[in-house]
């Protein structure tokens, strides 16, 4: 996991239009070029990822707080139905914070 390469793009970066699941609620969240906000947050995590495991009880404190400051924040989370890191099941969700 380390060693993974990122693609980071550039900060500022227009993102595309896109609907997923919120798989809290069952609703369809839907992000355009017509989405207000101040600024906006795309987290993409992993359940398995041990990054993500050892801060994942700080994401809630940091994602309500700019949410409150006006930067809406989406948690895309890649979750695995299996353990088997060879033949893993994901299945793709959205969490629209407040988390």
């Amino acid at each position: 996991m380390v060693a993974t390469k990122s693609n980071m793009i550039p900060l500022g970066t227009t993102a595309p239009p896109f609907t997923l699941l919120d798989t809290r609620t069952g609703e369809i969240i839907s992000f355009s070029n017509q989405t207000e906000g101040k600024g906006f947050l795309f987290a993409f995590i992993c359940n398995h990822c041990p990054f993500v495991i050892h801060l994942k009880n700080h994401f809630p404190t940091l994602f309500n707080q700019w949410n409150k400051e006006g930067v809406k924040v989406y948690t895309i989370l890649l979750l695995f139905q299996t353990c088997s890191m060879h033949h893993p099941n994901p299945v793709l969700g959205i969490c629209l914070s407040p988390v």
